[in-house]
């Protein structure tokens, strides 16, 4: 071989290697992505509760976490608000379900965060649900009724079921009346009627206590920032022998609007450490700062603390793998962070006092304009009265501000002051609101739950396309962030479990709505995908995906969902967002043969009152007036079945009757199978008054679809368990419905009785038991 030929050979082997080196340097992925804290074969979703409900406190819930992967899973923790509440061993299965009863234990925003443990070390965090915990909800109906001559304050209240005190209360015009005055001819008096539940206990086995922040605090370094060479550290990763550090422990405070985390390494083996964040208004941990070892001593690292409760945790790194510490909570309600959240009433409820229709406000924030509220149309009307929290946002401050409000309503074809009333709202706190005004109370509570700061607003944002279920690995990396081997192997891992992989597409370019020449700007720097499913069709949001996602792993099916599975997909930036998606509901699919136990979906109250009276010279009654209002499962969570029936001699003979009554519904699965067997199950309390009274007679069925079946109230027992069988017309319905439920439905009767009496039912702990077969 001659030396001319040697020197090329040469040179293109070292050409080859060159490009070789430049390919390996160009295909070596980030250190936080070589060592990412998400394994991509083990993933954990919370099914239930439902990320941003209300709950009532006190009340144990059942927490529902899905883990599955292709490594054996060893455990899986439930965290609440940031302290350990619960493990559960795993047994080294696959697929893992786990159920967790946990109980609120004050007021206000909570969260809960699953993590599941398997072989590899590398930990899956489900995303974070967020609830607000507020008092439990009971039925209220207010109404006005007219009166005859010879009634008083004290003979209304006998009739029904009312204080006098409260009933003068809510008809200011009465002024200073002696409660057993008789009352002018004729009036309109209001009165509200009022179901009370069994209270909930608040006891609980979760310690409220936190550790402390260290004394010496101030003189702990801060932790610096930290660029590993990612090819040293791939390098390091493939041919080093360093040994896997140990998790940091962590603990974190706060102090003037400024978050103090302290990590204390618990080996001197790792490089660096990754510290997650996940706000009051997240529900994904994201990675704030990679900051370096700098000895074995702990280190605290520094930034703005916003108002809520924000969740935290920290990774140990090296070449040889990476170690997460427990989650910590950051529980801040220092008043003067809260500009970094917009406090919202949980409820408030307008109750006028006077027969009118349409209602509308004008209010005024820390002396400040007035706005009319709503902007256009009427207060919305519910059980109670009107409500206002959903038309009244409150902006964000840092200090308490006076609040004035000047209500109207049209009476007729005119509209009519009903007065004006001012507080002073004490933002950053848990307030109860009760005002009263010339012809109208407000009622409710003052919240400063962070998942509402504000309200979403449409935008030109173009909405995602093309919502599609996917089986193949390749569209499934085509809407990953990359298709590299994490993708891959996530991808893979989804499908070989049988797992749901949603996919949608999404062009910047697309202006919308389409338009020649429209500016498609609103398009630009696009925080990411929102996604949501459906309960009873009400949207119910699951959780967030970064922008350059464009797909979600969502659990197998091994039970029955409490959703509709029916999910779309919104794009977002900011508090903008775009129009939904189509929809795409889950296909039918089968159950191992077994028994499955369901959970209410929502309640519904019925509220009626009833008048006749009976003598020359009566006023033409009969009165006939009724309510109904909808409320979520788990804040609404019994129902109640009430009836008092009165009788009063006064210059008239006056028959009352007031009755509560309702409904349960449940979301049932679309099955690819046949259902053999529905049973629904609860608990019933009964009292009467006298005690010789007759127990509280009522028309209940069971629907699903068109069909209904008759339950024979009178034969069941008035206190203990009760079970129904639900029976074969209604299982037939069960194919033919696109969105199957079945709705257990109680009707008080409603007739006007010559008695003095009250009965009632409570009816709690609903259940629906499902069995199929293969």
């Amino acid at each position: 071989m001659s030396r001319r030929a040697g020197i090329l050979i040469i040179a293109i082997i070292s050409l080859a290697m060159m490009l070789g080196l430049t390919a390996y340097a160009l295909a070596v992925r980030p250190v936080v992505d070589q060592l990412a804290p998400s394994s991509p074969t083990l993933f954990t979703q919370l099914q239930y509760p439902f990320n941003a409900s209300l709950i009532p406190v006190g009340e144990v819930l059942t927490v529902h976490s899905r883990s599955w992967g292709s490594e054996p899973i060893e455990n899986v923790e439930l965290w609440a608000d940031g302290q350990p509440w619960d493990l559960q061993a795993a047994n080294n299965a696959t697929l893992y379900e786990g159920f967790f009863a946990w109980q609120s234990r004050s007021l206000g925003d909570h969260s809960l965060v699953a993590r599941t443990n398997d072989a590899t070390k590398i930990p899956s965090t489900s995303a974070i649900v967020r609830l607000n915990a507020v008092l439990p909800y009971e039925p209220v109906a207010t109404f006005q009724v007219q009166q005859a001559a010879g009634e008083s304050i004290e003979s209304l209240g006998k009739a029904f079921g009312i204080e006098p005190q409260t009933l003068l209360k809510l008809n200011p015009q009465l002024g200073d009346l002696p409660v057993n005055q008789p009352l002018g001819r004729d009036q309109l008096i209001t009165v509200q009627l009022a179901g009370q539940f069994t209270p909930i206990s608040n006891t609980t086995g979760l310690s409220p206590n936190q550790a402390s922040l260290p004394a010496n605090l101030a003189s702990l370094p801060l932790a610096t920032p930290y660029d590993p060479n990612t090819i040293w550290f791939d390098l390091q990763r493939r041919f080093g022998t360093a040994s896997l550090p140990l998790a940091p422990e962590v603990l974190v405070g706060s102090s003037n609007c400024t978050t103090e985390l302290v990590f204390t390494p618990k080996s001197d083996a790792a490089d660096g450490f990754f510290i997650y964040r996940a706000g009051p208004d997240q529900s994904q941990f994201n990675l704030v700062a990679t900051v370096a070892a700098n000895g074995a001593g702990p280190q605290r690292w520094q930034e703005p603390a916003a108002f809520g409760q924000t969740l935290y945790y920290v990774v140990a790194f090296n070449p040889a793998g990476a170690a997460t510490s427990p989650v910590v909570a950051l529980n801040n309600a220092d008043p003067a962070c809260s500009s970094l959240q917009v406090p919202h009433f949980a409820s408030l409820i307008l109750i006028p006092t006077t027969a009118v229709n349409e209602v509308y406000c004008y209010s005024s924030l820390a002396n400040g304009p007035w706005q009319r509220v709503p902007d256009q149309g009427f207060l919305a009307p519910l059980a109670g009265g009107y409500d206002l929290a959903s038309a009244l946002p409150l902006s964000a401050s840092s200090a308490s501000q006076s609040w004035n409000l000047e209500c109207w309503g049209w009476n007729g074809s005119q509209p009519q002051l009903l007065g004006a009333t001012s507080t002073t709202l004490n933002l950053g706190q848990t307030q109860a609101i009760a005002l009263d005004a010339d012809l109208f109370s407000v009622q409710g509570q003052l919240q400063t739950a962070t998942t509402t700061q504000q309200l979403p607003t449409l935008s030109s944002i173009a909405p995602p396309t093309n919502l599609r279920l996917t089986t193949t690995l390749d569209e499934c990396l085509q809407a990953a962030p990359q298709a590299d081997d994490f993708w891959r192997t996530a991808c893979s891992t989804n499908l070989a479990a049988g797992a749901t992989v949603l996919i949608w597409d999404w062009n910047e370019q697309a202006c919308f709505p389409t338009a020649e020449g429209q500016d498609c700007s609103a398009n630009a720097n696009l925080e990411g995908f929102q996604v949501s499913d459906r309960l009873a069709g009400t949207p119910l949001e699951l959780t967030r995906v970064a922008a350059a996602q464009r797909l979600l792993f969502l659990a197998p099916r091994t039970a029955p969902s409490a959703t509709d599975e029916c999910l779309s997909v919104r794009a977002y930036r900011g508090l903008a967002i775009s129009l939904a998606s189509e929809v795409v509901c889950l296909p039918a699919f089968k159950l191992a043969a077994g028994s499955y136990q369901l959970l209410p979906s929502q309640f519904q109250f019925g509220a009626g009152l009833a008048q006749a009276t009976v003598g020359g010279d009566c006023p033409a009654l009969p009165i006939n007036q009724s309510q109904q209002t909808t409320q979520p499962y788990p804040y609404a969570s019994s129902l109640l079945l009430l009836q008092r029936y009165s009788v009063a001699e006064t210059s008239c003979r006056r028959y009352t009757a007031s009755w509560f009554d309702g409904a349960v519904s449940f979301v049932l699965p679309r099955l690819d199978q046949t259902v053999t067997s529905l049973e629904l199950t609860f608990n019933r309390t009964s009292e009467r008054e006298p005690n010789e009274a007759e127990p509280c007679n009522a028309n209940a069925s069971l629907q699903i679809g068109s069909a209904t079946q008759t339950i024979t109230w009178q034969s069941l027992p008035a206190n203990g368990e009760i079970k129904l069988i639900v029976d074969q017309a209604l299982l037939a319905q069960l194919g033919q419905a696109n969105a199957p439920k079945l709705s257990f439905m109680l009707q008080a009767e409603r007739q006007l009785a010559n008695l003095n009496q009250r009965c009632s039912s409570e009816l709690s702990d609903f259940s629906l038991k499902l069995t199929v077969q293969p």
